[in-house]
């Protein structure tokens, strides 16, 4: 991925998508730069946190300075971990000034993901350890966001955000190109029995995309990265159009922030796409 650190902030970008700038305007925030103090430092965008919200405002203003967009043109989910999606296919006119920037209680909608063909709308989902899951249809210049922890990728919410575009916009998926977000690895995402028997059922002939046996432990890990990467090409992308950042989130305490190794006193990233 590509780290772009023209101000005080750092925002990783997918080199593939960059290259439909300026019409896509994509990325993932990292801890830095911000005004979040400790364990929240620095740059946590998470109002559902016990950070000072004042300081999560701020954080999230910096971000879109360094976008070059609008407050208002920031759209926020209540992410409940589920397989639920929704397009933004109108904007009503009671809810254009906030859709959750400055209050988390003014969010769009709760879900996990949503899809648009609207320009200058910013859809955001926020991390700490899932993934983010980002497509772009480069012909019927559609959208889609996805956050995808265990439970919203045993619940397909990649393949069916896409089949959404699909249906909505006429997406041919061999035109999407994706990216799927730093979280944690499958080297660090050791699961529990109840992950293992969700797999096992649900996706019988496909659980080696989903689970890696770890020998010296002998527990079962979780592969985020892998397991919604499968569904996009049953989908039919084309793998030379997906994007895999190699970044940990557990690992890599500099960078990310991290619900597994902090617990509660993790802050959050976002993922964010806007057609201009």
């Amino acid at each position: 991925m590509q780290i772009d650190t023209s101000d005080t902030i750092e925002w990783l970008q997918f080199k593939e998508l960059s290259a439909f700038a300026p019409m896509l305007l994509h990325g993932i925030s990292t801890r830095k730069g911000g005004v979040s103090a400790s364990p929240y430092q620095s740059l946590n965008v998470g109002l559902h946190v016990s950070d000072t919200p004042e300081l999560v405002v701020l954080n999230r203003q910096l971000i879109a300075q360094h976008l070059g967009i609008a407050s208002h043109q920031m759209f926020f989910l209540k992410q409940i971990h589920s397989g639920k999606i929704i397009a933004l296919d109108q904007l009503p006119t009671d809810k254009l000034e906030d859709k959750g920037f400055w209050n988390e209680k003014n969010v769009w909608a709760e879900a996990d993901a949503w899809t648009t063909q609207l320009r200058n709308v910013a859809l955001v989902v926020q991390m700490a350890d899932c993934a983010a899951v980002l497509l772009y249809d480069s012909e019927k210049k559609a959208i889609g966001i996805a956050h995808a922890g265990w439970r919203g990728t045993v619940a397909e919410i990649v393949k069916n955000t896409l089949q959404q575009m699909k249906e909505k916009y006429q997406t041919n998926p061999q035109n999407v190109w994706a990216g799927i977000s730093p979280c944690i690895s499958v080297a660090k995402y050791e699961v529990g029995d109840e992950v293992v028997n969700t797999v096992k059922e649900l996706f019988p002939m496909e659980k080696d995309n989903y689970l890696w046996w770890n020998e010296n432990t002998q527990k079962y890990h979780f592969d985020l990265k892998k397991a919604n990467e499968s569904q996009l090409l049953a989908m039919g992308v084309p793998k030379t159009q997906i994007s895999i950042s190699e970044h940990c989130t557990l690992t890599e305490n500099h960078l990310f922030f991290s619900a597994r190794r902090d617990g509660n006193a993790s802050g959050r990233i976002l993922a964010l796409m806007m057609l201009k």
